[in-house]
């Protein structure tokens, strides 16, 4: 006999896909579903302490290349973890999963269903690789019970480009925690702290915030500027070394990786992100506002959604240093403008983007596909 829902995805670590995931996987035995999660990749055992898992059982079949003898037998030990468990439904997430976990979901005929986390780089790359990707992606895909769209502009995105039947597409907006995220409006004082909470990654754009530092200096008198970076990732030495050749080095602290969120958010003045694709869902802007900071964030994909210019944060162009320049000096320079803009992002989240309508949602969204609405 059938049951549990399995979760696959690249990795678990403190990521926005692995954040939904494992938010997921919690909720999952309150509703009378047993749950387990396959990792394609590495495991952060200190990530995994802030969630419920005492009854997850958790399997970890490395791969990081889609084409690659190791990856059919991690395709096939998947079909067995399948086939062995009785799965009844298998969620995918992010590219590798979505074809790895797919093909096994095929191979031993279970449904499957994929959250798609990220579209950017098949959107506007050209090269022969992702291009052949997109294609077997497609072609997986077409063997989905369904997909959810974290957003209405990757529903269009998966409609447009991926040829997926709209009908097959529920957009589910992401949820998180409300409860834990304490909102306390504050006036600026002499000491102004920019947060950057994102992975040191080169698309995440934290070169553009570094080089906007300059610009916010020289234009903002009587204040001390200090940007604190939240994360870890195989771009940071550049960033720093960036730093140190703009002479700015003093004014940022690398916090290295955090798992205290709202900690972190309690602390700062302005939450900024630049990333310049990959943005399909931001969790760190919605963190952002739920703690009622004005965030500066790139006008990409999804975002605009859920973040209105001038209303509950700013948005600026891609790769544009001198307008996240412009945005930050404007906050920082306009009080009542910041103080405005802090009010309506902690509003502006409340109710809608809870963990719980997310969860409830999803939970409805499996039912249907199983058949059993």
């Amino acid at each position: 006999m059938s049951e549990g829902i399995c979760y696959i995805i690249n990795s678990l670590k403190a990521a926005g896909a692995e954040k939904y995931v494992l938010d997921l996987v919690s909720s999952m035995s309150r509703k009378g579903k047993k749950a387990y999660i396959v990792s394609l990749g590495p495991i952060d055992n200190e990530f995994l302490k802030k969630y419920d898992l005492h009854d997850i059982i958790i399997k970890q079949f490395c791969t990081v290349k889609i084409f690659s003898v190791r990856t059919l037998s991690v395709i096939y030990k998947i079909y067995r973890f399948i086939r062995t468990n009785h799965i009844e439904l298998i969620h995918i997430n992010m590219r590798l999963s979505d074809i790895i976990g797919g093909t096994a979901a095929i191979l031993a005929k279970c449904k499957f269903v994929s959250t798609q986390h990220d579209t950017q780089l098949w959107r506007y790359s050209r090269k022969a690789k992702d291009v052949i990707y997109k294609y077997i992606h497609r072609f997986v895909m077409h063997y989905s019970s369904g997909i959810i769209a974290p957003t209405i502009s990757v529903k269009h995105y998966l409609h447009e480009t991926e040829r997926i039947p709209s009908d097959k597409i529920e957009v589910i907006y992401h949820g998180i925690d409300l409860d834990k995220f304490h909102v306390k409006v504050r006036r600026l004082n002499t000491k102004v702290t920019i947060g950057s909470l994102a992975r040191f990654r080169p698309e995440k754009g934290h070169k553009d915030i570094v080089e906007s530092l300059p610009i916010v200096l020289a234009k903002v008198k009587n204040r001390r500027i200090e940007l604190q970076c939240a994360g870890e990732g195989p771009s940071q030495n550049d960033v720093w070394t960036l730093a140190k050749q703009l002479g700015v080095s003093r004014n940022i602290i690398f916090l290295g990786k955090i798992f205290d969120v709202p900690g972190f958010l309690e602390k700062i003045d302005i939450l900024v992100h630049a990333a310049a694709s990959g943005e399909a869902f931001c969790y760190a802007a919605l963190e952002g506002l739920a703690a009622g900071k004005p965030v500066v964030i790139t006008d990409i994909d999804g975002i605009p959604e859920f973040i209105k210019d001038h209303y509950n944060g700013l948005l600026v162009p891609i790769e544009s240093p001198k307008e996240i320049a412009r945005s930050l000096i404007e906050l920082i320079n306009q009080p009542k403008l910041f103080e405005r803009i802090s009010k309506n992002a902690a509003s502006s989240c409340r109710p809608f983007f809870s963990l719980e309508r997310m969860i409830n949602q999803t939970y409805r969204f499996y039912e249907r596909m199983l058949g059993n609405v």
